[in-house]
C-alpha cells in the first residue's frame, strides 16, 4: 500500500542531481533552489525564477499544482466553471509539502495519492520532467484518443494532434486528439489528473512504480481530482473543463458519408438508396468534393449548382446535409474568405509578420487565428453561407491542423496572437482544433437558435463541451474493429461522451463479415456513421449481398428502436458528464474487469458483447458481480459470471440488467417523423423497477427553453399481483407520443396487473394518454 504519511525528503530517487535514460536522449538535471512555501488561504507559492509552483484548492474534490508559467489561459477550463456542489468529507483532497532544496509536494486522499518521487527536472531541450510516485498496480484509464487495450499502464504516451494516415496499431501513439486527462484505480478509491498544457506534453509509465509528466514548453499545469468512484472524477472533470454537449435527436440517428459524393445527382440516388432498401437515415454527409476548387464555404457551381435546392429537398425527407469545413484557406486573391481574412488580420503569421502558408487540398493555402475572439466571430459568421441554406450541423476535418509537408503541421515558430502577445504554435498547437469546433458551434446556435452539431477530427480536453468526434482514418480490418472497443471507451471516460468510429473502415475494401460485424456493433456506438474513402469499395448497405444487408437493416433498426433510450443518457451525460459507454469495471468489482476491452456497457442497463474477430460464432461472455443478466438472444436469464454465448451472423449477444425499464421507441425511417408511440420495456427477473423517463423536442438551444415532459414509471412484484404506478407530467412540453405501451414479461401473464390501483387488460387510459399492456420477448423489441 503507499502510504502517503511515508513520504520522505531523501529517498534514493530524490537525491539524484542528474538523470541519463538512455542513448539519444538528453540527459535531465534536477532543478533546486526553491523558495519557502508562502501560504495565502486555499493558495500555497514556492517561489523560484522559472519554475515557481502554485497549489490551490480548486474544491474539496479537485486540487491544482501548476509549475512554472501557463503561456496564455486555459483552453480546456470553462471560463465560469459550474458552482460547485457540496462534498463528501471522504472525497476529501489535500497537499501536503517537504521544501527544501529538492522539494516534494503530495496530492492525497485517505491518505494516498501522488507525491513527487524525484523532484523536477529539465533537459539541454528545454524539455521539463516532473516524476511522480505511482504504482505499477494501479491500472489506468482515459488519455483521449489512444490506440491499444483500456488499461494504459506500462506505456509512453505522447500528445501533438496529428493526421495519421497510416494505419493504426497498438504502437500508433500521437492521433488526432490530445486529451491529457488520466483516470486511475487506487487502492482507496479513485483519482484523475488533467495536465492542462495545449502543447506537446508526455505521459510515460515505462518506470517502475513511477509516472514522469514531460512538457515541451510552458507549465505542468496539475489538476487533481478525487472520488470514491470513476463516475464521480469525471463528474468533477468536466464541472471543470465543461460538460457534454447534449445534441439534437437527429444526431444520434444513422449518418452516411463517403470520401466524396460528387454531385446533387448522385446525393439524390444515395438517399433514395435507403428508401428502396427499408434503411433509416438522418444525416448525409458531402466531403471535399462538393466545394468549388476546395474553396471553404463555396459550392462547385456544376456539380452542386442547386445546393439550396437539394438541402431543402433533402429536409422535407427528413434527412439533414452536413458539409465538411476545413481550415485550410485557399490563397485567392478573388476569392472572398482570403480577401476578408487578410483584411482584417484574420490569419496566422510568420515572425516577420508575413502570412504563415502552407500546402493543404486547395493548394497554397493560409489559416485562421482562432486564437484571437474576432477571428472566431469572423469564422462563425462565414457560416451563414450553410445556415441560410437550412444546413444544421457541420463537419470539421484537417484541424490538427494538418498541413501537406514534412512536418505535416504548421511549424513551431508560426505566431498566434492571445490576448495581445504573440505566441508561438508549438505553444498551443493542441486547442486549435478545438477552437474552431467551438467558434462553428457557435455559429450555428446563433444563426438558427438550436443545438450544435459539430463532428471534428482534432481537439484537446475540454472538446465534449462543443463537439462529438470521429477516430479518424481507420482501415477496414478486423484489427480495427476490434480496437475502436478501448479507443471509445477510453474516450469516454476522458469526458467525450459523443463519439464513434467510421464504420466499415475508412480505407481498403470491406467485406460482407467484416462490415455486419461492425454495424451490429457501430448501432451501439454513441455516434453512429458510415464513411469511406475514395477509390475503395462502396459501403452503402446495398451494395453487398442479401444475406449481408437483411443482417445490416436488422442493426440499423435496432438502433432507432433504441434511440430514446440513448437520448436519455447523452441528457445523463450533459448533466454529471458520466459516460454513455461504459467499460466492464463500472458495475464489476472483479479484479479481472478493469482490462475487458472486448465488451461494454450502454448505460446502466444494457451488456454488449460484439463479435470482433473473422469467422466467429461463439464467445465468452464476462457478466458483471452486481444484479442479474437476462440474454436477448436466448430469451432467458442466464447465470455466473461468464456466458458462453453462441451466435451467428445475424446478430451479436446482447443482455439486459434483470428488473430494468427500457425506453424504446418502434422502428421510423428518421427522426424527422413524429414518435407516436413511447415503448417501455420491462426486463425479467427483479421484484420492482424504476424508471424516470425526460423527453423534449430535441432541437431547442437554450437551457431555459428546453422544457421537457417527465414521466415516471415504476412496479413491484406482490404476493397475489403486480403493482404499476405511471404518471405522466406534460405541463413544460407535450410529447410527440401519443401512446405508451408496457411491455411485461411473459411471465407476469396471468397474474393481475394494476396501474396507478386500477386493474387493466389490454387498453386504458393515464393522464389523457392511451396505455396498453402487452406480453412481449425482448427481442421482439429490439
Amino acid at each position: 500500500m503507499f502510504i502517503m504519511t511515508e513520504l520522505q525528503k531523501h529517498s534514493s530517487l530524490a537525491v539524484q542531481p542528474e538523470l541519463v535514460l538512455g542513448q539519444g536522449r538528453p540527459v535531465q538535471k534536477r532543478i533546486d533552489d526553491f523558495g519557502v512555501p508562502i501560504s495565502s488561504g486555499l493558495s500555497t507559492r514556492l517561489q523560484h525564477d522559472h519554475y515557481p509552483i502554485l497549489a490551490q484548492q480548486i474544491a474539496a474534490d479537485t486540487m491544482r499544482v501548476c509549475i512554472g508559467s501557463p503561456v496564455a489561459r486555459s483552453f480546456a477550463l470553462l471560463s465560469q466553471p459550474e458552482p460547485l456542489k457540496r462534498i463528501e468529507e471522504a472525497n476529501l483532497i489535500e497537499w501536503s509539502w517537504l521544501p527544501d532544496a529538492h522539494w516534494q509536494v503530495a496530492v492525497h486522499r485517505h491518505r494516498q495519492g501522488l507525491r513527487t518521487s524525484r523532484g523536477l527536472y529539465q533537459d539541454s531541450e528545454q524539455w521539463v520532467h516532473l516524476y511522480l510516485a505511482f504504482p505499477d498496480a494501479w491500472p489506468v484509464y482515459g488519455l483521449g484518443e489512444k490506440t491499444g487495450e483500456l488499461n494504459k499502464q506500462g506505456k509512453r504516451w505522447r500528445f501533438w494532434n496529428s493526421d495519421v494516415f497510416d494505419p493504426h496499431t497498438e504502437a500508433t501513439d500521437a492521433l488526432y486528439q490530445s486529451i491529457p486527462f488520466m483516470l486511475m484505480k487506487t487502492d482507496q478509491g479513485w483519482m484523475g489528473l488533467l495536465l492542462d498544457n495545449p502543447g506537446e506534453t508526455v505521459i510515460d509509465f515505462t518506470f517502475t512504480d513511477e509516472v514522469c509528466l514531460s512538457a515541451a514548453s510552458g507549465a505542468l499545469d496539475l489538476y487533481v481530482f478525487s472520488g470514491e468512484t470513476a463516475a464521480e472524477v469525471i463528474e468533477a472533470y468536466t464541472r471543470l473543463t465543461g460538460r457534454p454537449f447534449l445534441p439534437p435527436k437527429w444526431a444520434l440517428g444513422y449518418h452516411q458519408s463517403r470520401h466524396s459524393y460528387e454531385s446533387d445527382a448522385e446525393v439524390r440516388n444515395i438517399v433514395n438508396g435507403f428508401k428502396t432498401h427499408d434503411l433509416p437515415l438522418d444525416a448525409l454527409y458531402l466531403d471535399i468534393l462538393y466545394m468549388d476548387g476546395y474553396r471553404v464555404f463555396t459550392f462547385d457551381p456544376e456539380r452542386f449548382g442547386k445546393a439550396p435546392e437539394l438541402i431543402d429537398d433533402l429536409a422535407e425527407q427528413g434527412v439533414r446535409v452536413v458539409p465538411i469545413v476545413d481550415p485550410g484557406v485557399k490563397v485567392d486573391p478573388q476569392y472572398r474568405v482570403y480577401q476578408q481574412g487578410v483584411q482584417s488580420g484574420a490569419f496566422v503569421l510568420n515572425a516577420d509578420q508575413t502570412l504563415w502558408k502552407g500546402q493543404v487540398w486547395p493548394g497554397e493555402s493560409v489559416w485562421p487565428d482562432f486564437f484571437q475572439a474576432d477571428v472566431c466571430h469572423w469564422w462563425q459568421d462565414l457560416h451563414r453561407y450553410f445556415t441560410d441554406m437550412g444546413v444544421q450541423g457541420i463537419w470539421n476535418d484537417m484541424n490538427e491542423p494538418a498541413v501537406f509537408n514534412d512536418r505535416m503541421t504548421m511549424d513551431d515558430d508560426a505566431k498566434h496572437s492571445i490576448d495581445g502577445e504573440w505566441v508561438d504554435h508549438a505553444c498551443v498547437h493542441n486547442a486549435y482544433g478545438l477552437l474552431m469546433s467551438q467558434a462553428t458551434a457557435n455559429a450555428i446556435v446563433e444563426q438558427t437558435g438550436q443545438r450544435p452539431f459539430v463532428l471534428t477530427r482534432a481537439g484537446y480536453a475540454g472538446i465534449q463541451r462543443s463537439a462529438a468526434v470521429w477516430t479518424g482514418d481507420n482501415r477496414s480490418s478486423w484489427e480495427h474493429l476490434s480496437l475502436s472497443v478501448p479507443m471509445l471507451l477510453n474516450l469516454g471516460l476522458s469526458g467525450v461522451a459523443f463519439a464513434g468510429a467510421d464504420i466499415g473502415g475508412f480505407m481498403d475494401d470491406t467485406r460482407p463479415e467484416l462490415f455486419t460485424r461492425w454495424m451490429q456493433l457501430g448501432c451501439f456506438y454513441p455516434f453512429m456513421r458510415n464513411h469511406c474513402s475514395i477509390g475503395m469499395r462502396a459501403q452503402e448497405p446495398w451494395t453487398f449481398d442479401e444475406p449481408t444487408l437483411a443482417r445490416v437493416r436488422h442493426a440499423m433498426h435496432r438502433r432507432y428502436k433504441l434511440l430514446p433510450y440513448l437520448y436519455q443518457l447523452m441528457r445523463d451525460a450533459n448533466e454529471t458528464g458520466e459516460p454513455v459507454m461504459r467499460p466492464q469495471f463500472w458495475y464489476d468489482s472483479d479484479a479481472a474487469a478493469g482490462n475487458i476491452s472486448d465488451q461494454f456497457f450502454i448505460g446502466s442497463q444494457m451488456l454488449v458483447a460484439p463479435i470482433l474477430r473473422e469467422a466467429t460464432l461463439a464467445r465468452a461472455v464476462r457478466l458483471p458481480d452486481q444484479g442479474n443478466w437476462f440474454s436477448v438472444q436466448e430469451n432467458r436469464l442466464v447465470e455466473g459470471n461468464y456466458h458462453l454465448a453462441e451466435t451467428g451472423l445475424d446478430d451479436i449477444p446482447l443482455y439486459l440488467r434483470a428488473g430494468s425499464i427500457l425506453p424504446l421507441a418502434p422502428y421510423r425511417a428518421s427522426t424527422a417523423r413524429p414518435l407516436k408511440e413511447l415503448r417501455l420495456l420491462v426486463v425479467d427477473g427483479a421484484q420492482e423497477g424504476r424508471l424516470l423517463y425526460r423527453d423534449d423536442d430535441g432541437l431547442t438551444s437554450t437551457v431555459e427553453g428546453n422544457r421537457y415532459a417527465r414521466l415516471t414509471f415504476g412496479y413491484r412484484r406482490a404476493s397475489d399481483r403486480i403493482e404499476c404506478h405511471l404518471t405522466v407530467d406534460a405541463t413544460h412540453y407535450q410529447p410527440q407520443w401519443q401512446q405508451v405501451t408496457l411491455g411485461v414479461p411473459e411471465s407476469w401473464r396471468g397474474i393481475p396487473v394494476q396501474v396507478n390501483g386500477q386493474e387493466h387488460k389490454g387498453r386504458f387510459t393515464v393522464d389523457g394518454l392511451r396505455c396498453r399492456v402487452v406480453y412481449i420477448a425482448p427481442g421482439d423489441w429490439l
